[in-house]
């Protein structure tokens, strides 16, 4: 790569001004605007709470009556994927250099 020219972040063109691609796994991530981020996350704090509340109305709820296959396959369901979201918000946490929460 002697007479190759870094051009701009992730590209490079040669001696006589040639674009090449990058090599596998260099590529610059796009920036998402801030705006759209702190949307999404909001979004994500509004469905989070919603879930919250229910969650508080079904437990006891489901204690007084009798459950059905198809009500235990959701709730094993519900809380896969709340064991996704919880890791996906432990990656941001790092992402963003925010410090782990404490346990309770």
């Amino acid at each position: 790569m002697p007479n190759d020219v870094l051009d701009a972040p992730g590209q490079q063109t040669d001696a006589v001004g040639a674009t090449k691609k990058p090599k596998r796994g260099h590529y610059m991530m796009k920036k998402q605007p801030t705006s759209d981020l702190v949307a999404d996350l909001t979004w994500a704090e509004l469905y989070a709470r919603n879930i919250r509340q229910d969650l508080k109305l079904l437990s006891p709820a489901v204690k007084k009556i009798e459950t059905g296959h198809k009500v235990t396959e959701s709730a094993a369901l519900l809380r896969r994927q709340l064991e996704n979201a919880n890791r996906t918000t432990s990656e941001l946490r790092k992402m963003t250099g925010v410090a782990p929460r404490r346990p309770d």
